[in-house]
């Protein structure tokens, strides 16, 4: 199962280095300027930025394990972006 979620901001590449680096405490993560990688138990996550958005691509073996890993990458979006109001819509992928 596999979902994305392209997020209209400016400051993505400071989003994927925060996320990558506050989730690599406790499971696989890399990143580098503009993409990053986190393997959470439960399913795993891609980053991607340019200029004006910010592009999560999620995958998991069940519709939970999808659940899990869209809340908490959102819980700490929303921690790391708190002076900008993010928009986040997933859509299925094939």
């Amino acid at each position: 199962m596999k979902e994305i979620s392209r997020i209209s901001t400016d400051n993505g590449s400071i989003y994927i280095k925060r996320l990558c680096k506050h989730f690599s405490h406790k499971v696989p993560a890399s990143f580098s300027e503009n993409e990053g990688n986190v393997e959470f138990p439960y399913g795993d996550c891609i980053m991607t930025s340019d200029d004006n958005q910010l592009t999560f691509v999620i995958t998991a073996d069940s519709e939970e394990n999808l659940s899990n890993v869209k809340s908490v990458l959102i819980s700490h979006l929303e921690k790391f972006s708190r002076d900008e109001e993010l928009t986040v819509e997933w859509h299925k992928q094939d």
